[in-house]
């Protein structure tokens, strides 16, 4: 056994960003600029000449989040990997936000833009503001921040 002290994820700092795969990028993506107000930082076209993208990287809420074309021809999505919303067990996205209104800002930007509410955004009594919201390709995003009542996420 060795004597080396092994890293635990709370030592760690590194950041985990969410990956879509979308039936139809370019829709989804101006949808997401709409929602969220992200900006495009990289955009990849498919090689093989179809309207399709290999891969995207948004930046919003001063955080990166990246999506693709669904490519059935590779193992079950994409070649990231990253499963159609439809698959059963799918993982939602979570948005952390810093306060009660910035989320419900985001919410309220994001419901108006399209797809549908599936949790109004609420204080629970473990400490955090929490709402979910499901967007136009069926991606389940929720939203989190403290309470309004809070200063902190508990």
């Amino acid at each position: 056994m060795s004597n080396e002290k092994s890293q635990t994820s709370s030592e760690v700092k590194a950041t985990i960003e969410v990956y879509l795969s979308v039936s139809d990028a370019r829709s989804a993506i101006a949808f997401y600029e709409k929602a969220f107000g992200a900006t495009v930082d990289q955009l990849f076209p498919a090689e093989d000449g179809s309207d399709r993208i290999m891969h995207a990287t948004l930046k919003a809420f001063g955080t990166v989040f990246h999506l693709s074309s669904l490519f059935p021809e590779y193992d079950g999505g994409d070649k990231m990997g990253a499963p159609s919303p439809d698959l059963p067990g799918y993982t939602t996205a979570l948005i952390s936000l810093h306060s009660a209104r910035e989320l419900d800002t985001a919410m309220s930007r994001a419901s108006a833009a399209g797809g549908t509410v599936t949790m109004s955004a609420e204080d629970h009594e473990w400490g955090a503001r929490y709402g979910r919201w499901t967007d136009e390709e069926g991606h389940r995003w929720a939203f989190i921040s403290p309470r309004s009542d809070s200063g902190s996420v508990g």
